[in-house]
């Protein structure tokens, strides 16, 4: 027994299209009908990605160099900003002798506004701009001579299938979500109607694990002082 359900592209494609009603469940999809269905998968899951996940945020470490402004993160960067190319900063701290305070993310207009760019001191913001193949990181201040480093909480996006043999990269918790939204995407591919009992788990089990797929903790509230 195993706890781990492993499907690849052809697999979802396939149990979609059955789903859909576009093929009978004993058949499977021709070769350009099965390239058409990953493509459509393909795109659901870049749509998916704008909805933010927890499994695909990675930490980085980033060592400043006071005076530098900004720095490339993605396949151009250096060090461990080579890497992808993030789609979102969502967190970030500086760390000074094992002590970590919060740097707060601020707008691209708030950027813009703030005086000297390469002031020199322990970083108070940072602001990221994703771009188009490398983002860019622009820290102030730009660090000192305490060698500050920050540690950039980003949002990754999915990987896409390049082959039928490829699994998607969605925990296996999600694969019920992903083959019935892949359902719906087929019915368009192939002009035909959604059936209602599809297109009602399509929904159901999205918002089920997009509720699942959130931080756990705790909500706080502060009372308003009396004036």
């Amino acid at each position: 027994m195993t706890d781990i359900l492993t499907s690849t592209a052809s697999d979802i494609c396939n149990d979609a299209a059955s789903i859909a009603g576009v093929i009978d469940p004993s058949e499977e999809l021709g070769t350009t009908e099965l390239t058409k269905c990953v493509r459509a998968a393909n795109l659901l899951l870049k749509s998916w990605q704008t909805q933010g996940h927890l499994w695909k945020l990675s930490d980085v470490t980033v060592t400043l160099t006071p005076g530098t402004e900004s720095y490339s993160v993605g396949p151009g960067g250096a060090g461990t900003l080579s890497r992808v190319r993030p789609l979102r900063l969502v967190h970030c701290v500086r760390r000074t002798n094992s002590i970590d305070i919060e740097v707060p993310i601020i707008s691209r207009q708030e950027y813009r506004d703030l005086p000297n760019k390469s002031n020199q001191g322990s970083p108070i913001n940072v602001y990221y701009d994703p771009q188009l193949t490398n983002g860019v990181l622009y820290v102030w201040y730009t660090g000192d001579t305490s060698n500050d480093t920050i540690i950039c909480t980003f949002e990754d996006p999915l990987d896409l299938l390049d082959n039928n043999t490829d699994t998607p990269d969605i925990p296996d918790e999600w694969i019920e979500p992903f083959t019935y939204n892949l359902a719906v995407r087929i019915c368009g591919i192939y002009n035909a109607p959604v059936p209602q009992a599809v297109a009602a788990i399509a929904v159901e089990s999205l918002n089920r694990m997009m509720n699942f797929d959130s931080d756990i903790a705790s909500i706080k509230f502060m009372p308003e002082r009396y004036k």
